[in-house]
């Protein structure tokens, strides 16, 4: 139930965040900038938002999480896999929305 929860705040979000893109009134080719420039301030903030993420999950499935970001030694690992989860969300939102995906143009032609 949490996860199709999640999945449609993921939908809703997404599509929103599109929407204001499409009503943005600036240049094509600044609208990647915009969204790189929000992807990048959340990546800096959370490193393991950018690209898959599969080595942050083997550091959980071994154990070696907390000796591995200092994120975890302030907030209990089940809250920081929460707030990953939705940082995750808004930087995939902003990157694929703005126009910062090679399938989104792509599509255009």
């Amino acid at each position: 139930m949490v996860c199709g929860l999640v999945g449609k705040f993921y939908s809703s979000f997404f599509y929103w965040v599109k929407g204001i893109f499409a009503k943005l009134r600036v240049k094509k080719y600044l609208k990647p900038m915009i969204g790189g420039a929000v992807a990048g301030t959340f990546a800096m903030l959370f490193p393991q938002t950018v690209g898959t993420s599969y080595g942050y999950l083997q550091y959980l499935m071994n154990g070696n999480l907390k000796a591995a970001e200092p994120i975890y030694f302030a907030v209990p690992i089940i809250v920081a896999l929460v707030v990953l989860a939705f940082a995750k969300i808004v930087v995939t939102s902003f990157t694929i929305s703005s126009g910062g995906s090679a399938a989104y143009w792509l599509q255009s032609l």
